[in-house]
């Protein structure tokens, strides 16, 4: 037991530890104990075995002759024998029941023990198998389990991985790295070892809770014995109590005869339970010093244990960090390898973006739009296709470019097309204002409703076309607000200067005027603005007088038609209404003002005022009536 203990202490402390220095001595001394105490224990088993077989037949006769002694003693005392004849009958009956009882419990423990000890000895077996290889051979073993275990892990996830990351240079970094493959090997170590070490201290927590058992059941046995031993005494004074008594006299020899033998059979059989009590007690103080040795060995062994287990902890989350992405060796792997050649495909795409930008707005000029008359026209149809194109460029220049540089970064951009592709089906659904709005884009610029500059009405908002993309038009309208239409909302587009523009003026003039004479006058007035250097550029044809378009309360509505260029009509409206004025001024004409005229007839004012006069006066009011 001694060696049991010392060298398991020392296997147990150099397998937590890692400490293999020349520990061949204490194994063997180990091993040794351990076969001494399975040993030891198989002949307490044999022992208790043959115990079972001889104690078997004795608690039969007794109990036989304990019913012939039960029956005798009933008889006699239905035929109301004296006390001291039934005296030797109760001695006998007192004894064989107690000595049954000690049998019964004594063979109930005994079969417990023996269940105890089979699970012990199976235990303490396997103790020695286990350090019989070895702790370097256990370790080995342990190691190569857990690599194989870790291999099918990795396999059975790289089957099952759906995240589309399948860049095979993804570990080449940790391959060629030694500090991992160092660590990963440290670690695969350590946890055989704990594995070990675990596994020594369940044996301990085994044999500690089987020696608890046994040492309850050998504490239950030495302490009946002991009750019992001091029972018999009792027993033993009072019967030579009452044979005192009756030496006193000459009557009742065959009663002090059977006392006297009685007497004899209790010593003899107290000596023997007294030697079965110190044998009990030798058990008891066999296993406490056992358990007490084993928990000696358990509690720096799970301190230990445990120790050894953050220490993993810790070496585990090391490593993962080490090949986690942001690892500093795997930033510098990527860096080194796949650094240059992000940096080129961006400079690539950068570039490639900028030359068709450039491309675009040196071409679109080149084309000749024969379908405009002036410059402005063709520039502002120039600045909204190039704003068009620019924007599918760039959508198109930047899902080219995303999808090519997640493919350096190791992601299989076919798994992540393929899985795009069924969630933008899902979406298509509930984003099919987004699809009309790009497609109602495009018929936009395609048809050319609108430009860039023109001055249109949308949804019943004005404004000039600050911007226009293939999904919204961007007005702003003359207080300076911007708004944003999406183009699949449009329904009608109120284009104020789409090829050309007109100018619609009407000229109020008084009844009392010469009307011929006011029209001649505002048709020299606009045939003038025409010949002028300065606004006669934006003037398209001759200016058409459509003569008297109305008789309005208080005017003469007389209208004439002005077609300018695009957008001009405000300008020249503007300029023609100023000249007119002025000119009107000058010949006199009037311009009227609203007014009402009112007739009356002279009869029905003098019936009015005859009435007033028929009236009676009113009286005076005076003070207090």
């Amino acid at each position: 037991m001694v060696f049991y203990v010392c060298s398991g202490q020392t296997i147990s402390e150099a397998i937590v530890t890692g400490d293999t220095s020349d520990h061949r001595q204490s194994d063997v001394e180990f091993l040794i104990g351990v076969s001494q105490i399975i040993e030891k224990d198989k002949d307490r088993l044999r022992n208790l075995h043959e115990d079972s077989i001889t104690l078997e037949p004795l608690f039969q006769r007794l109990t036989a002759r304990f019913y012939e002694v039960d029956a005798v003693r009933d008889s006699l005392r239905e035929q109301s024998t004296p006390q001291n004849q039934t005296t030797i009958i109760d001695y006998q009956w007192q004894r064989l029941r107690d000595i049954l009882d000690f049998l019964l419990d004594r063979k109930r423990t005994m079969a417990l023990q023996r269940k105890i000890l089979e699970h012990k000895i199976t235990k303490e077996q396997e103790v020695f198998d286990f350090f019989m290889k070895g702790e370097v051979f256990a370790i080995l073993e342990a190691t190569l389990r857990k690599g194989w275990q870790e291999s099918v892990e990795e396999e059975n996830s790289a089957q099952s991985d759906s995240s589309g990351v399948t860049n095979p240079k993804q570990n080449e970094a940790d391959e060629f790295n030694w500090s991992i493959v160092e660590m990963e090997r440290e670690v695969q170590v350590l946890e055989a070892r704990f594995e070990v070490s675990k596994k020594t201290w369940m044996f301990l927590e085994q044999l500690l809770a089987l020696n608890q058992d046994d040492l309850f059941l050998a504490k239950s046995l030495a302490k009946k014995s002991s009750e019992l031993l001091v029972k018999w005494r009792s027993h033993m004074t009072s019967m030579q109590n009452e044979l005192d008594s009756l030496s006193a006299t000459d009557s009742a020899t065959a009663v002090r005869d059977e006392i006297r033998k009685s007497l004899n059979q209790m010593a003899l059989m107290a000596a023997r339970m007294k030697n079965r009590g110190i044998k009990d007690s030798l058990l008891v103080s066999d296993i406490d010093v056992r358990m007490t040795r084993l928990k000696g060995i358990q509690s720096p062994l799970t301190k230990k244990v445990r120790d050894a287990g953050e220490n993993i902890e810790k070496k585990k989350r090391r490593l993962k960090f080490m090949k986690s992405p942001l690892a500093p060796h795997r930033i510098l792997f990527f860096v080194v390898n796949n650094g240059p050649r992000i940096g080129f495909l961006i400079l690539m795409f950068l570039a490639i973006y900028l030359g068709l930008r450039w491309l675009i707005k040196a071409a679109l000029p080149k084309f000749r739009f024969k379908r405009y008359k002036t410059i402005e026209e063709q520039q502002e149809r120039i600045e909204t296709l190039s704003r068009a194109f620019r924007s599918g460029l760039t959508i198109v220049i930047l899902v080219v470019a995303v999808l090519t540089l997640l493919s350096e970064f190791g992601i299989n951009v076919s798994v992540l097309l393929g899985g795009a592709a069924v969630f933008s089906l899902a979406i298509a659904f509930g984003a099919q204002s987004l699809i009309k709005d790009y497609f109602s884009g495009l018929m936009i610029i395609s048809e050319n409703q609108y430009r860039v500059g023109n001055v249109v009405n949308i949804n019943n908002v004005s404004g000039v076309v600050e911007d226009i993309t293939l999904r919204m038009t961007i007005l702003r309208d003359i207080e300076g607000t911007a708004h944003f239409i999406p183009h699949g909302e449009i329904k009608i587009v109120s284009n104020l200067g789409y090829m050309w523009s007109q100018v619609a003026l009407e000229v109020k003039i008084g009844y009392t005027e010469n009307v011929d004479k006011a029209m001649a006058v505002v048709m020299d007035v606009a045939k003038g603005l025409q010949a002028d250097t300065v606004f006669g550029r934006y003037i398209i044809s001759a200016p058409e007088l459509l003569g008297v378009d109305s008789f309005a309360d208080s005017c003469l509505i007389v209208k004439i038609l002005v077609k300018t260029h695009p957008l001009k009509q405000w300008l020249i409206k503007r300029e023609l209404l100023r000249r007119i004025k002025n000119r009107f001024d000058e010949e006199g004409i009037e311009i009227p003002l609203p007014y009402q005229r009112i007739y009356y007839t002279p009869d029905a004012t003098d019936n009015f005022n005859e009435k007033i006069n028929d009236e009676p006066p009113l009286k005076e009011n005076k003070p207090g009536t």
